[in-house]
């Protein structure tokens, strides 16, 4: 049985780096398949508070057995974003097949956020896909605990957006171009090479949070912690935004050049009145 638990929760109080816990969630929670199956379960939590990075993730919960002939040691989850998954688990437990009711509590290195009046979802999955339900979970929960997140580069601000569908691209540059995109925490959520010849795009849904652009030539390579590392073409090349040029430079070779934008929350977005303004730059 699929089930779909949706919970507002509050950020403990006391530090913006305070720890994070989605509280108990009863279930059951199907875990029946691999990643995105239909018949898996998942509960959405809307985070509210604070901005902050995420080190670890724990887990506390009861996984019992479906009597399939499923290990222990496939029990996975995932948090999602926007239908995106930002974390994926490993192992949670060793084992091999087992009867009845099992507690896990598991703690595993996360480096992903959580940012203010953002929706995850938690999914429950299996690494071997045995035929049948593999397990169901009940009284779980979560905990985001805090961690010191990489320090972003220096970066061109090119301003505020709303939320929603993104195009990011280098059409109309002179040379071979390469993109990355990163979030404020520093997770890679996209790159691109070629598109449309040798121009750079990006297609993404981007919610709240502030987001980070790396213009590279070809053969830069991308990687975590805002590790943007430049390739050696080089040339002059035009930065657009949902078809707006926002940037226009030289870029030398194995140099990166950095911008970053902010799509702030709906509650923001009213108290600095900028409604107008972003509404217009989201229909374009």
């Amino acid at each position: 049985m699929k089930i779909a638990a949706v919970l507002a929760v509050a950020a403990l109080a006391g530090s913006a780096m305070a720890d994070f816990n989605t509280g108990i969630q009863a279930g059951p929670f199907n875990s029946d398949g691999p990643a995105g199956f239909a018949g898996n379960g998942f509960f959405d939590f809307n985070y509210t508070g604070s901005n902050f990075f995420v080190g670890g993730i724990r887990i506390r919960g009861d996984a019992t057995s479906g009597g399939v002939g499923s290990f222990l040691s496939e029990l996975r989850f995932r948090v999602l974003l926007g239908g995106s998954a930002v974390h994926t688990s490993g192992q949670l437990i060793a084992g091999t097949s087992w009867v009845g009711t099992q507690a896990v509590d598991h703690t595993g290195a996360a480096g992903i956020g959580l940012v203010n009046g953002n929706t995850y979802r938690v999914e429950f999955w299996e690494s071997f896909n045995d035929t049948g339900v593999d397990a169901t979970w009940t009284n779980v929960q979560f905990d985001f605990i805090a961690g010191t997140p990489p320090t972003p580069p220096q970066a061109t601000k090119l301003g505020f957006y709303g939320p929603g569908a993104f195009d990011i691209n280098t059409f109309g540059s002179g040379f071979d171009t390469e993109l990355g995109l990163y979030n404020e925490f520093g997770a890679l959520i996209a790159t691109n090479d070629d598109t449309g010849g040798l121009q750079s795009q990006i297609l993404a849904n981007l919610g709240n949070g502030k987001y980070y652009i790396a213009v590279g030539g070809f053969n830069s390579t991308f990687a975590g912690a805002f590790g943007a590392v430049g390739g050696a073409a080089n040339g002059d090349y035009v930065l657009n935004i949902n078809g707006d040029p926002v940037a226009a430079d030289n870029l030398g070779a194995q140099q990166i050049d950095w911008y970053c934008f902010t799509v702030p929350t709906p509650g923001s977005i009213a108290l600095l009145g900028m409604g107008g303004l972003l509404a217009a730059r989201r229909r374009r």
